[in-house]
C-alpha cells in the first residue's frame, strides 16, 4: 500500500478538519515504531518523533508507510478508510517477502551480474536516488537531500544487488501477492537481460541465459579538420527504453582515447548502444552503435565546445526563448546557464526567471556548428542573429 503525508501527523495533535487519523501496529498488535510516512515530495520519520500514529488528509491521494522488513503499506484513496468508533484507523503491517534465485549462464558464468528490481512501488521522498518504497522496506537509509545533505557519496539501493559466487541473489523488501520483473546486467559488457513476472515470495528462482554474442567496438577521436583528439574519456551506455529513470542507465567502466585518439571495448552485446564522452572542451556527440555493427573502427568527430555570452540592453521588451541552429537550419542542442537558476538543456530554452521575466543576459555552450542564434518571444521569431566565433570558440554579444 501507499500513504503520504501532508501535515505533521503525531499523537497529541488536535484533530484538523479533513483529516484521518492512522495507527500503525505490528503483526503482534504492538506499535510500530519508527515507520516512515511519504509524500508530497517529503518524508517523515516517526524516529524523530517517537510516532507511530500519523495524520493525513482524507482528500484523494497515494500515500506510503514504510519500516524495515515489513511490506509498504498502500493507500490509494484515504477516503476509502473505514474508522473504528473513536475515529482512529488501525493499519496492520505484515513481513515483507523476498524474491530468491540464481543465474545460470551457457557460458558457466554468473559471477560480476547485478540483478536490478523493476515494476517497483514509486515513493516520492526527496531522494536524488528516486528509492522505491520496497527499498525503504528493504532498510535503504540515507539522509534526504531537501534537508541539505546530498548523502554522498550514495548509498547502493536495496532493489540492485551483486550476484554470489554461484549467481545467487535476494531481492528483500516486497509487497506480497505482486509480480516483479527483474533486469540483470554485467557492468563489464554492459549484457542486459529482462525476466518474466516472478511472484514476491518465490525462493527457488531460476533464471537461465542463453550464450551471448559479444563484440569488440574500436574507434578513433578526431576533430572537424580531422586531427586526432587525446585524452578524453568515453564509455558506451545501453539506451534507456520508455518509462526508464535515469537512474536505470547501464553503463561501461571509462576509457581514455590515447595520442592518436584511439579507443577500444573488448566485449559488448550486439545490440543497440551508445558512444559517450566527458571531456570540458568538446561536445558529447551521443554516438549511436547499431546492433549488427562489426568490430571495424568508427571514425568519430567531435565538435568544439563553444560559449555564447549574450547581454540585454535598455528596457524595452526581451525574448522569452532562443534556439541555436546551424548552417543548414538545423536546430541544436545547447546548454542554458542562467543567473541564479539550474543549467538547463535543450533545443529551445527558456530565457525567463521563476517569476516568469525576461533575463538581462545569459550564457550558452554549443557545438561549434552554431551558425545562428534565434531568439523567440510569445513563441514567435523576435530576432536572428549570425554567430562568429573566434580562436578560442567564444563569442560575446550585446543586443
Amino acid at each position: 500500500m501507499s500513504l503520504l503525508l501532508t501535515g505533521a501527523g503525531c499523537l497529541g495533535h488536535p484533530r484538523q478538519a479533513a483529516t484521518i487519523d492512522v495507527l500503525v501496529l505490528l503483526p503482534d498488535g504492538s506499535p510500530a515504531y519508527e515507520t516512515r510516512l511519504h509524500g508530497g515530495g517529503r518524508a517523515q520519520w516517526s524516529w524523530q518523533q517517537r510516532s507511530f500514529w500519523w495524520r493525513i488528509p482524507t482528500e484523494a491521494g497515494c500515500w506510503i508507510i514504510t519500516k524495515p522488513d515489513y511490506e509498504p503499506l498502500v493507500i490509494d484513496d484515504p477516503r476509502q478508510l473505514q474508522p473504528a468508533a473513536d475515529g482512529v484507523v488501525e493499519l496492520r503491517l505484515q513481513p515483507a517477502s523476498s524474491i530468491r534465485g540464481r543465474i545460470e549462464s551457457e557460458l558457466g558464468r554468473s559471477v560480476g551480474y547485478q540483478v536490478v528490481l523493476l515494476d517497483t512501488t514509486p515513493c516520492d521522498s526527496g531522494y536524488e536516488q528516486r528509492p522505491a518504497a520496497e527499498d525503504f522496506a528493504a532498510g535503504f537509509e540515507t539522509v534526504p537531500v531537501f534537508l541539505g545533505n546530498d548523502a554522498w557519496p550514495p548509498k547502493r539501493l536495496p532493489t540492485r544487488v551483486d550476484c554470489g559466487a554461484e549467481g545467487s541473489f535476494e531481492m528483500r523488501g516486497l509487497r506480497a501477492g505482486r509480480h516483479y520483473r527483474l533486469r540483470l546486467w554485467n557492468p563489464r559488457t554492459l549484457e542486459v537481460a529482462t525476466s518474466a513476472p516472478v511472484l514476491a515470495g518465490t525462493q527457488d528462482f531460476v533464471w537461465r541465459l542463453p550464450a551471448s554474442s559479444m563484440r569488440p567496438v574500436t574507434g578513433r577521436l578526431c576533430d572537424r579538420r580531422g586531427a586526432a583528439v587525446a585524452g578524453v574519456e568515453l564509455w558506451i551506455e545501453v539506451p534507456l527504453q520508455p518509462g526508464e529513470a535515469e537512474v536505470d542507465r547501464f553503463v561501461t567502466p571509462r576509457v581514455r582515447s590515447d595520442r592518436d585518439g584511439a579507443f577500444g571495448f573488448e566485449r559488448l552485446p550486439r545490440r543497440p548502444l551508445v558512444l559517450r564522452t566527458d571531456a570540458p572542451r568538446w561536445c558529447d556527440p551521443e554516438r549511436s552503435i547499431a546492433a549488427d555493427g562489426d568490430a571495424a573502427a568508427q571514425r568519430v568527430q567531435l565538435d568544439r565546445r563553444c560559449q555564447l555570452t549574450v547581454g540585454f540592453d535598455g528596457p524595452g521588451p526581451r525574448p522569452d526563448a532562443m534556439r541555436l541552429l546551424d548552417a543548414g537550419g538545423a536546430v541544436l542542442p545547447a546548454e542554458l546557464e542562467r543567473p541564479g537558476l539550474a543549467v538547463e538543456r535543450g533545443r529551445e530554452l527558456p530565457l525567463v526567471r521563476g517569476d516568469g521575466r525576461g533575463l538581462g543576459g545569459f550564457v550558452a555552450f554549443v557545438s561549434e556548428r552554431a551558425a545562428v542564434l534565434v531568439l523567440l518571444r510569445e513563441g514567435a521569431e523576435w530576432r536572428r542573429v549570425p554567430l562568429a566565433w573566434d580562436a578560442d570558440g567564444e563569442l560575446s554579444l550585446r543586443l
